[in-house]
């Protein structure tokens, strides 16, 4: 029903899998990964923000919920920040007339290596790889960058683009030769879908994605259910708002910097300006851009504008310590420091309560908070019911059930004494809206572990039959 993603978030997978297939270190690697986006952070807030103004983007990457639930996620979308960040750095040390022009060259060779490789990460990153070229084009064309060294920039491109041509060839191959018929539950499924929003509504999502990182409720998904104390409840809501608010105000800012340089009244800092608009650029391109080509918006796809939303708040608190020049010179010095301690107090209580949850709930409703110790539980009494791999049906799909087949090969299983069987699994997390699949689930079912429903059959016809049956039902 889709085509091959390429394979570039495969082979960062490898630098754990080839050692071991234990899932925990790949998603130990990967928030590794995301983490490595603080140094660009850091090192652009440093140059272009004076004072302690750098304190918050860096805070705010290292705080925000968003980036510390989703890194530990093994999803391609939760590490494009980090190369956002990186390729971010790249240009802009190219765009930065005080750097040497062996400097702005490395820059750009940087970004051009980062920024490449981003869309076999994630296919939104070829946003990425089209600013970036755009900028870098600009550069050679005004001849900051030398022509003749401007050739080995292609390189990159060159080699990324034959990596995705399996990908591409694939999906021009689904585009020509669709399939003809499709299972009945995906085709009931696409039936129910809304159709796709018209241009404006498309827009306004594309707009509210701008800030969804700031959800921080949402971000922690089934976790929020289970918070029982008062301050964990609200400190993450009142930190998104002063987060919000900074990010406009760096917005007001970086357009006002803009306007000035281009009536030329008063240009200030021209490398600032200059800086101030590749962030903009860098956010609000895509922004604007993907509702015209994409039929449904998602705000995952534009997680790699992060670290220039997080910048832009640093340039608010500039904004502000420059605001107040007249105050005592301890206050003016130590107001970033100080908003960066509240964001991050408030951000680590909540945090912490979430923490505090899962110590006292020991289980999260959601589909994806099946801890690993519930899983291999569930195995285990599969095992011991008959049941090996290969021989169940998770009913949400298969991208569901490779985990447990991944436990079963791993885990130390004694040797089953009862006959073979076959079992069928399910969450009914994931059927909340369904009253009457999750009806049928309960009816039939001959056991739970933790909210997993567990139904168990002699041969596999009789488990066909069963899934068969239930996706059959009405999607109400």
């Amino acid at each position: 029903l889709g085509f091959h993603n390429p394979a570039g978030f495969t082979w960062l997978l490898q630098v754990t899998t080839l050692f071991t297939p234990d899932p925990r270190w790949a998603a130990a690697w990967l928030g590794l990964v995301g983490l490595s986006g603080l140094y660009p952070i850091y090192r652009m807030a440093r140059r272009n923000l004076p004072g302690f103004a750098w304190l918050i983007p860096c805070i705010l990457y290292v705080f925000l919920p968003a980036m510390v639930f989703a890194g530990r996620a093994i999803w391609p979308q939760n590490i494009m920040p980090a190369f956002g960040a990186w390729g971010l750095m790249g240009l802009a040390d190219a765009l930065d007339g005080r750097h040497v022009a062996r400097h702005r060259w490395r820059g750009a060779l940087l970004a051009m290596c980062v920024l490449s490789y981003a869309p076999l990460v994630h296919l939104s990153g070829v946003a990425c790889l089209g600013l970036g070229m755009s900028v870098i084009g600009w550069l050679v064309f005004a001849q900051q960058i030398p022509r003749l060294k401007a050739a080995w920039l292609i390189l990159p491109t060159v080699l990324a683009g034959a990596a995705m041509l399996p990908s591409l060839m694939d999906w021009n191959d689904q585009r020509l030769h669709p399939p003809k018929e499709k299972p009945a539950h995906i085709a009931h499924f696409e039936a129910l879908m809304p159709p796709p929003k018209n241009l404006s509504g498309r827009m306004a999502d594309s707009l509210g994605g701008l800030f969804d990182s700031f959800n921080s409720r949402g971000a922690s998904s089934g976790i929020v259910d289970n918070l029982k104390m008062f301050p964990a409840t609200v400190a993450s809501q009142v930190a998104d708002v002063l987060a919000v608010i900074l990010v406009i105000a760096g917005m007001t800012m970086a357009a006002l910097l803009l306007m000035r340089a281009r009536r030329q009244t008063n240009t200030g800092n021209p490398d600032l300006t200059r800086f101030a608009g590749l962030l903009m650029a860098w956010i609000f391109v895509p922004i604007l851009l993907a509702p015209l080509f994409l039929q449904r918006v998602n705000s995952t796809y534009f997680a790699y504008i992060l670290p220039a939303v997080l910048l832009l708040a640093g340039l608010a608190a500039d904004g502000i310590q420059r605001s107040i020049r007249r105050w005592p010179a301890l206050i003016q010095e130590y107001c970033p420091m100080g908003i960066c301690s509240v964001v991050a107090a408030l951000y680590a209580v909540y945090m912490a309560g979430c923490l505090n949850s899962l110590n006292t709930e020991k289980y999260v409703k959601g589909i994806y908070y099946i801890p690993l110790a519930e899983q291999k539980a569930l195995v285990r009494r599969l095992a011991a019911g008959g049941v090996a791999a290969g021989r169940f049906y998770h009913l949400s799909g298969e991208w569901f059930r490779h985990p447990y087949e991944y436990l079963f090969d791993e885990m130390p299983i004694p040797t089953m004494s009862v006959s073979p069987r076959w079992a069928v699994v399910e969450d009914l997390n994931m059927r909340l809206s369904q009253t009457t699949r999750t009806r049928f689930i309960e009816q039939h079912r001959e056991g739970i572990q933790n909210g997993v429903s567990l139904m168990e059959f002699d041969d596999e016809s009789k488990a066909r039959e069963f899934v068969d049956t239930f996706y059959n039902l009405p999607l109400d």
